[in-house]
């Protein structure tokens, strides 16, 4: 089955930390909660790619906007397959 990667944006490092190790250390109540909002509106197993660089752009994933360096997030589909 051939896969293509869809790259959905920028994730913060706090998204990062939580996509790879699902881990939320350090992070306060609300932006938990935003981050595990964000993975269920995106709706799929992200995969964390390369760094970007430094950006006060949101996060894809939490919506915040404090600056740092993000990183390219995207999921795997089956080619041939709708757009999640």
């Amino acid at each position: 089955m051939a896969m293509e990667y869809i790259e959905v944006g920028g994730a913060c490092i706090n998204c990062v930390i939580a996509i790879a190790n699902d881990d939320y250390t350090g992070v306060s109540d609300e932006l938990e909660t935003a981050i595990k909002a964000g993975l269920e509106r995106i709706g799929q197993w992200l995969i964390v790619g390369e760094e970007t660089g430094f950006s006060w752009s949101r996060c894809v994933v939490c919506n915040w906007d404090f600056g740092g360096h993000r990183h390219a997030v995207g999921y795997l589909q089956e080619l041939g397959a709708p757009d999640a």
